[in-house]
């Protein structure tokens, strides 16, 4: 039995993914506890939206754990916070000690030489209460291995996938955003994105650059201008349709040894939109250049203007590579392809079940 615990809608069992659960048959159970983590800095994540988790989280783990009907042998969270309370509450008497997966990691560092010490002393407490930890690139999951190589947690590569809603049944709900202007260059998301790169790269093209972002970290400085435009609270069904609507998606990337952008990118290629992506390991697990994708060198300003230009220029190679993208998108990152070896790596007998993860002593 595998616990689901989902904190971003009321009833994630009436939406696609409990659909593919059932459809799989795996025995699961799903928690839902709609928990917004969307705040424009640091400082409201940490005063409201932490809190908020928390309490969130001790009470699903509470219907998790202490479910007779259903006890899980396996509870999938999605954040430190949730590990920890899961593993301090699965101590209570009468509660079940299920496995953790951590679903999905993503290890962060600092520039401070400090902070990377305490930070990674916390998640290695963190990783010793974890069975396993699922991973969207195959490069992170060596990383992690050396990095917590005594902690107990496994580390699995599944890449993400999603249910996307076609673009007829999005522009049936509401009207798609309003163009009379020049072609729009879309790109979107917060986690290490280098949006002065983009704008650089734009200016002078005859496009209008449109920045989905509510983190202004995260924008570095980047300001709405002639020819950018930022939305800062553009969320779900509307951000899906300014996706579709864009004549081309953009995700310039910052970082290389973490999962970044393939949330954006597979909605992206299932809207068949032409993607140009700024090239890394983590990236080269889902593109291939030229066929899928446009992929560009890090931080360079006229591979990137070239290759919006180039689009721009020829929009039947455009919409071809949009096509083969969702072809890409059929063939391996629909929310199927996604949930099918995720439930198998939870399920995985060769699970590394170390005491602090099971419960045993």
């Amino acid at each position: 039995m595998i616990h689901f615990i989902a904190r971003f809608y009321d009833d994630v069992a009436a939406t696609p993914f409990g659909d593919v659960l059932r459809e799989i048959g795996v025995p699961h159970r799903i928690i839902s506890a709609n928990v917004s983590m969307h705040y424009r800095s640091r400082i409201g994540l940490l005063l409201l939206g932490y809190p908020k988790l928390i309490w969130a989280t001790m009470r699903a783990a509470a219907r998790s754990l202490f479910d007779r009907a259903a006890r899980p042998d396996a509870v999938v969270i999605s954040s430190d916070v949730e590990v920890l309370v899961f593993a301090l509450m699965r101590w209570l008497p009468f509660a079940a000690r299920p496995r953790i997966i951590f679903l999905p990691f993503i290890y962060t560092q600092r520039a401070a030489p400090w902070l990377n010490r305490a930070r990674l002393a916390y998640y290695r407490f963190v990783m010793r209460q974890v069975a396993r930890a699922i991973c969207h690139s195959r490069l992170e999951c060596a990383r992690y291995r050396a990095l917590f190589a005594d902690c107990g947690a496994e580390f699995v590569f599944v890449p993400w996938g999603a249910f996307v809603p076609s673009v007829s049944e999005l522009f049936a709900r509401a009207a798609p955003p309003r163009n009379d202007g020049p072609p729009v260059v879309l790109a979107a998301g917060r986690s290490g994105r280098d949006y002065p790169t983009l704008v650089a790269a734009t200016e002078g093209l005859a496009c209008q650059l449109v920045i989905i972002c509510n983190d202004l970290g995260a924008l570095r400085d980047v300001r709405p201008g002639a020819h950018v435009r930022i939305l800062r609270d553009c969320f779900h069904e509307d951000y899906m349709r300014h996706l579709a609507a864009a004549d081309i998606v953009v995700l310039p990337l910052l970082v290389s040894d973490i999962s970044a952008g393939q949330m954006v990118l597979v909605e992206a290629m299932s809207l068949a939109r032409p993607l140009i992506v700024t090239r890394t390991p983590t990236i080269e697990d889902y593109l291939a250049d030229g066929d899928t994708a446009l992929l560009v060198p890090r931080g360079d300003v006229a591979a990137m203007a070239a290759a919006i230009a180039r689009l721009l220029a020829a929009p039947r190679e455009a919409a071809a590579m949009g096509l083969r993208g969702r072809a890409a998108y059929d063939a391996r990152f629909t929310l199927t392809a996604h949930l099918r070896p995720l439930v198998a790596a939870i399920d995985a007998d060769q699970v590394n079940t170390n005491p602090a993860s099971t419960g045993s002593t």
